[in-house]
């Protein structure tokens, strides 16, 4: 697929073989909004299903490349949705499977209380 040929191509021993080539390649990739495109990807996935299990663990695999290799991409990122994926994927696993670790963790932890938006 798609995003396992991205996550190869961005795997950090790949960038950092040719340093100007990749610099090529993230420069596409951040003005393609690259990460936007993932985070609709993401919305989509299944995690229940191995193989769309596989391809959000690829698919965050590609962003952490990115933002090792050019870490100012980050503040796009969040911008382009990832923030808010990772947030609410964080609200849905946090209280069905471990409700009190997930209660402690954000009890303690006002400013996460407030991000996740829990009342």
């Amino acid at each position: 697929s798609v995003v396992d040929l991205l996550q190869e191509l961005t795997d950090i021993d790949t960038l950092h073989e040719s340093e100007e080539g990749a610099e090529v390649l993230i420069d596409a990739l951040v003005d393609g909004q690259v990460v936007a495109l993932l985070v609709q990807n993401l919305e989509r996935l299944d995690e229940g299903v191995k193989e769309e299990a596989d391809g959000v663990h690829n698919t965050l695999a590609i962003v952490e490349n990115m933002a090792e290799f050019r870490p100012e991409m980050c503040t796009e990122a969040a911008q382009q949705g990832l923030m808010q994926w990772l947030l609410k994927r964080l609200k849905v696993s946090l209280f069905p499977f471990h409700p009190s670790r997930g209660i402690r963790i954000i009890s303690n932890k006002p400013v996460t209380w407030n991000l996740l938006h829990f009342r």
